[in-house]
């Protein structure tokens, strides 16, 4: 299939078959077509309810629009997340100490979203413990 590809007319198939077969037989990738999948339930969490827009072609390509206002979350979101996937484990103090332009309890805001959607879980106890982002299939 060439186009714009939705859920609804999306349809899984390998550009090369044999490749594809040899990468699920060692475990680097799961079914086909769960990317695609994946990009719509996720996107609407880290882009403020963007959709993604995929299109298949010579080449697969993936845009991510957003509307102005969104911005805001979306780079605070991506900075907490580049924060805790550099600095795993690390406390929600900590992150608002490294966003000085971002207040403490809109950390607390996205760090929730963030849990919520099962893309970061907090681990330890309140004291000593910290964020870290989950695996792709501990998200479901």
């Amino acid at each position: 299939m060439t186009g714009r590809i939705s859920l609804e007319n999306f349809k899984p198939h390998p550009k090369n078959p044999i490749i594809a077969n040899f990468f699920k037989q060692l475990g680097w990738v799961e079914e086909l077509g769960s990317g695609v999948i994946r990009m719509y339930k996720y996107c609407p969490i880290y882009v403020d309810g963007a959709m993604p827009i995929i299109e298949d072609g010579d080449v697969f390509k993936l845009t991510i629009r957003h509307e102005v206002e969104a911005v805001g979350v979306n780079v605070g979101v991506n900075q907490i997340l580049n924060l805790i996937s550099e600095n795993e484990g690390i406390n929600g103090a900590a992150i608002s100490e490294k966003l000085p332009d971002v207040t403490k309890r809109t950390v607390e805001r996205y760090l929730q979203k963030l849990r919520e959607s099962n893309v970061i879980e907090f681990r330890g106890t309140s004291k000593t413990g910290g964020y870290y982002i989950l695996k792709p299939r501990n998200r479901e």
